[in-house]
């Protein structure tokens, strides 16, 4: 498949690349079965409230709204599964399997290859909070300078192994209750509904107050986040949040001297 480019020009404005196809038909089913999970899940922790009757009984009650949410969470935790194996494959392709082959390969070499992967959290992100915190405090005027992947989306991405674990494993258990219950005794199940419905809920809260802000509302991307979509974002956004990504993108590109100020 022939690689897509790094910057492209629509309109006299210029868009970089931050998702591949991959990546983003990845999100696209995560995003779905989570809002399934949400509507057909959420509704029976407030059954008792009428708006949460109507959004179960859109899902077609007791009768439906079940099957939709186990296919949701099925398919979330095939999702979940799929893209850890498909990155353990690739760090092995890219890193460790030249490491074997040169006989390089040492505790030393595998650590300094893993904390090298994009979205692993590192010194640069270290430095990148310090400076976050530095400005937001007016100790510093220098707002942090972000590589491709900042720290805040890597926060994010490893919190889902948190939640998706979580609650994948505490709905599986109410799933399959009447099996478990013949194996664990009843207080297994009871805590698997308190991680499940709890966890959960935080995760409803996190994804409208924080996550959704952070990749649809916030200034730079209202009313629409065009990385999602296209995979591409536009110089500003680039410029705002991820400057060392972009300076080291348009001087490769031979655009120095185009290179817009961090603001």
């Amino acid at each position: 498949m022939k690689k897509r480019p790094d910057i492209i020009v629509i309109d006299k404005m210029r868009y970089f690349q931050k998702f591949t196809v991959h990546q983003r038909v990845q999100s696209i089913i995560q995003l779905l079965s989570v809002a399934f999970l949400g509507l057909t899940g959420l509704p029976l922790r407030y059954a008792d409230h009428a708006w949460a009757q109507e959004i179960y009984a859109t899902f077609g009650g007791p009768a439906l709204a079940p099957t939709i949410h186990r296919a949701a969470g099925t398919v979330l935790l095939c999702v979940f599964v799929y893209h850890t194996l498909y990155w353990i494959v690739s760090f092995y392709k890219n890193d460790i399997k030249y490491q074997v082959k040169e006989r390089r390969f040492t505790p030393k070499t595998f650590l300094k290859a893993f904390f090298s992967q994009t979205m692993i959290f590192n010194k640069k992100d270290l430095q990148d909070i310090r400076d976050h915190f530095k400005y937001i405090f007016f100790i510093s005027a220098q707002k942090a300078r972000h590589e491709r992947i900042m720290w805040k989306e890597k926060f994010e991405y490893f919190a889902q192994y948190w939640g998706i674990t979580v609650i994948g494993l505490a709905g599986l258990a109410l799933w399959w209750h009447d099996e478990l219950s013949h194996v664990f005794p009843g207080i297994v199940l009871n805590a698997a509904y308190i991680m499940h419905s709890y966890e959960a809920l935080l995760a409803v809260l996190f994804l409208i107050f924080i996550h959704w802000y952070h990749e649809y509302y916030s200034p730079e991307k209202f009313p629409v986040p065009t990385g999602f979509f296209s995979g591409y974002i536009s110089e500003y956004q680039m410029v705002h949040e991820h400057y060392d990504r972009y300076v080291q993108l348009m001087t490769e590109a031979g655009l120095h001297a185009e290179i817009k100020p961090h603001h």
